[in-house]
């Protein structure tokens, strides 16, 4: 399929949410989105965090590697594009570390901005019945990630500390679906978090999702589905993503906004 696409000036960096990674064998956490927008000429890299560690850590990994790659591309300006937790890391990251102002926008995919039931009840249900946090702790492997995405961390502790700065425009998208695979992971989720919270895509609510500026609902569509982990195709979004930062971009020029 072809993509009419607008390039924007500076980079685009996409960062994974809960449990992700880069690329672990032939698996690609943002799959089919990178190769595709690079053919057209999109300047975009993937990062990779500690998958379970706290908001505050992967934050600050973030940072670094944002860093590295303002350095190859020449460039004191990017985009930040976050999936799922990715979105609370990258607003961490503006609000605490980006001194320089170097993020010039921020746009989420199905992130948690008021915390997930799901992680609430997974971290009862699983994670403290059966002490996974503890054993892990023995092995040195931090395991903050879920008890972080609560309701109650992310609404009174996160989002009353770490606030948005005016020198970014803010973005979200968020899925719902009404029908999921009868097999899917996401159905049993989905299910109990349509009782708690509403329209959802599994793992994150509509109402969880929306944050910042703009707003966009993908029908149809579940939290995997918004990294192309299932049938549908999510690339379509990340075209229609890069052609409205290149709109941001002009607006910022029109409106002689140094950046």
């Amino acid at each position: 399929m072809t993509h009419i696409v607008n390039i924007p000036k500076y980079p685009i960096v996409l960062c994974h949410g809960l449990f992700g990674f880069h690329q672990v064998g032939p698996f690609i956490y943002f799959r089919n989105i990178i190769n595709p927008l690079k053919r057209v000429g999109v300047k975009v890299e993937a990062t990779t965090v500690h998958p379970t560690d706290s908001i505050k850590n992967r934050s600050f990994q973030l940072y670094k590697q944002i860093n590295s790659i303002m350095e190859q591309y020449n460039t004191d300006k990017v985009h930040i594009v976050a999936h799922s937790m990715g979105g609370l890391d990258s607003r961490y990251l503006i609000s605490q570390f980006d001194q320089k102002k170097s993020v010039l926008s921020l746009t989420t995919l199905g992130t948690p901005h008021r915390g997930s039931y799901i992680a609430e009840w997974c971290n009862f249900n699983i994670t403290e019945r059966l002490r996974i946090e503890k054993i892990l702790k023995t092995f040195g492997i931090p395991f903050r990630a879920i008890q972080e995405l609560s309701p109650t961390y992310v609404r009174e502790v996160l989002n009353e500390t770490i606030l948005d700065s005016p020198n970014v425009f803010y973005s979200s998208y968020g899925a719902y679906t009404d029908e999921l695979f009868r097999f899917s992971p996401l159905t049993f989720f989905h299910k109990i978090l349509l009782e708690k919270e509403g329209k959802n895509d599994g793992l994150v609510s509509l109402e969880s999702a929306k944050w910042g500026q703009r707003f966009q609902v993908i029908p149809n569509c579940d939290h995997r589905d918004l990294i192309n982990w299932s049938f549908y195709d999510a690339t379509p979004i990340y075209f229609n993503i890069v052609n409205q930062l290149y709109c941001l971009e002009k607006e910022l020029e029109l409106s002689n906004i140094s950046f």
